[in-house]
């Protein structure tokens, strides 16, 4: 759509986009430190879910984070002597997700969420029977995305304009079918007069 002058006409709308997303990997050591003195070996160790207890948004207009915050337990198998043991501890964290902008509109009224992107899993178990305590490797991923609201503007256009001009279709010719390429055979074509 084009303006008295012939200019194309923009118009001022507000709409909720989003602003960015972000993801973060955690590592993190959880140790056992109620262990009996005779722990030797370990013998397995696992992670439950990541359960998300709470989202913040922080930061200013140029930089926005996203800090999450769970819980999840995990558990150690390990022998003392001929006894099998388990021990279980619940980890609490913080994770700090940097949003990476999408473009450079300003946004009000912002919403966040975030969601876990792969739950912990135990990557090493290390025993300490000096000490009596057990160190277990942890790894998690969180992501996070912030929405909110922003002025865009549209380039406004008559349907005439949106409509792609092509050309006419060209009704289709038949193509005509294929001459067989016979020799003729001078005994048959021979006319029973000829002889």
């Amino acid at each position: 759509m084009r303006g008295p002058e012939g200019h194309h006409v923009f118009r001022e709308i507000i709409t909720r986009a989003v602003y960015g997303r972000g993801q973060e990997v955690a590592h993190g050591t959880v140790a056992f430190a109620s262990i009996p003195e005779s722990a030797r070996k370990i013998l397995g160790t696992t992670a439950t879910e990541f359960k998300v207890d709470s989202v913040d948004l922080k930061g200013g207009a140029d930089r926005r984070i996203v800090s999450v915050s769970g819980h999840f337990d995990v558990h150690v198998w390990f022998t003392t002597g001929d006894d099998t043991k388990i021990a279980k501890q619940t980890v609490t964290a913080t994770i700090d997700v940097p949003i990476q902008p999408q473009g450079r509109e300003e946004y009000v009224n912002e919403k966040v969420r975030a969601w876990v992107v792969r739950h912990p899993e135990c990557k090493s178990a290390v025993l300490d029977e000096a000490a009596h305590r057990i160190e277990v490797e942890v790894q998690t991923s969180v992501a996070a995305e912030v929405t909110g609201e922003t002025k865009l503007k549209v380039l406004m256009a008559t349907p005439a304009e949106l409509t792609p001009v092509t050309p006419e279709r060209q009704p289709m010719k038949p193509k005509p079918a294929p001459v067989p390429d016979w020799e003729d055979d001078e005994e048959e074509s021979k006319s029973p007069e000829d002889d």
